[in-house]
């Protein structure tokens, strides 16, 4: 009984640990601070105002801040869902009006680096893809990530 009993303790003392499942890498994040670079409606561009920086804060709590550029009134809040697992991405953004009449802004979303591309249509219908056609109100607009000092 004991040889039988010390050779299972040594296969089993012997036997390699099980490997860990390598973890899958994250994509990037849509969590941070982006600061807008350009602006497209209806095929045409959207003129910055004055060069002034807008930027979007996206915080873990699914929370979003809207800064506006250089004294031009209150910073926006809102919320916001994400789905980055769908193709492509999906985003919800929920803007609080007065009188409890929230609006509900939905959209697609691409993170390239350190641009975030947001495609959105204010008509309550999800854009399929990644354009702003003549005449249409699909909003296209591309932010860079703020870096972390």
């Amino acid at each position: 009984m004991y040889p039988t009993l010390i050779l299972a303790l040594a296969v089993t003392v012997g036997a390699p640990a099980p490997k860990e499942t390598p973890k899958k890498k994250e994509g990037p994040t849509i969590i941070g601070t982006w600061t807008l670079e350009k602006g497209e409606v209806g095929g045409m561009v959207i003129p910055l105002p004055g060069g002034a920086e807008m930027s979007l804060s996206f915080n873990e709590e699914g929370t979003l801040v809207a800064h506006k550029p250089g004294g031009q009134g209150q910073d926006e809040t809102g919320r916001f869902t994400h789905d980055p697992k769908q193709s492509p991405a999906q985003i919800d953004l929920t803007e609080s009006r007065p009188g409890g009449k929230d609006m509900l802004i939905r959209g697609i979303y691409k993170i390239d680096g350190d641009t975030l591309t947001l495609c959105m249509s204010p008509m309550n219908e999800r854009p399929t893809k990644f354009e702003s056609p003549a005449g249409g109100q699909t909003i296209i607009m591309t932010f860079k990530r703020v870096k972390k000092d």
